[in-house]
């Protein structure tokens, strides 16, 4: 089921320079056979609820749609979902078992196209890699955290189990609670070193390291995960949309950020 981003520019047509120019050529990512398997590119029409949404590879598909998040018809999937939002009905999941190797790096790219936060603050995102998908608690490996907070939106690394040796990557801010600057985010996993790493696009090609930590050798990138938590509409302009998310795999022998 591998793929190649140069078949599929419709995946990629906003962001093709960065990720296959100035991505692969970065220091912090730099990996001979890097290549793409999977992109959520949010292509579909307007209104075209997550489970719907045709990935690439297209037989690949979220295991729910989640209220309140469809897709705006201009390449982005737009998050409003109205109430406090939590637990299984707002988590979606992608299986990652045709797509990764035991002991291939991965790298989660997330890609925004602006946000809204306004009316009442705490909302949280994750996205991020699952050990296991079910029940209201399902184990994550590590995951991105984004909080709309007092000083707007702030990103944390967060891996479990801390008992098994897990530790989090300190929450920090990135960007104001209203941009319509695009934001671009990368979380990397290295499994032969039980580490993930943060990084934020800065401009051109770089991709700055907002810090590491290290993953529970027990668990597996088994599933994606996108979760909600708390009310992403608030108020009738509060939104954010997420213009696409891409993995990136490398053998073990690829170079990884240090």
């Amino acid at each position: 089921m591998k793929f190649s981003l140069f078949n599929h520019p419709g995946c990629v047509s906003r962001i093709f320079a960065l990720l296959l120019a100035g991505l692969l050529a970065a220091p912090a990512f730099a990996a001979p056979d890097m290549k793409a398997v999977f992109a959520s590119p949010f292509n579909g029409k307007a209104g075209t609820e997550l489970n719907k949404v045709v990935n690439q590879p297209a037989a690949l598909r979220w295991s729910r749609a989640l209220a309140g998040v469809t897709t705006t018809g201009k390449g982005t999937l737009r998050l409003r979902a109205d109430g406090m939002q939590d637990g299984v009905e707002a988590m979606a999941f992608l299986p990652l078992n045709k797509l990764v190797q035991p002991g291939q790096i991965l790298w989660l790219i997330v890609e925004f196209e602006g946000w809204k936060f306004t009316g009442g603050r705490d909302e949280q995102l994750r996205i991020g890699f699952m050990h296991g998908n079910t029940g209201e608690n399902p184990p994550p490996l590590a995951q991105m955290r984004f909080t709309r907070g007092s000083k707007g939106v702030l990103l944390a690394g967060e891996a479990f189990n801390t008992a098994q040796g897990a530790t989090h990557i300190a929450s920090q801010p990135v960007a104001p609670a209203e941009t319509s600057e695009r934001q671009i985010f990368a979380l990397e996993y290295v499994p032969a070193e039980n580490r993930y790493t943060l990084y934020r696009h800065s401009g051109g090609e770089k991709f700055e390291p907002l810090g590491s930590g290290t993953t529970s050798a027990q668990r597996k990138p088994n599933f994606l995960r996108l979760h909600l938590r708390g009310d992403f509409a608030s108020t009738p302009d509060e939104f954010v949309d997420i213009g696409n998310l891409l993995l990136f795999v490398a053998s073990p022998s690829g170079n990884a950020a240090r």
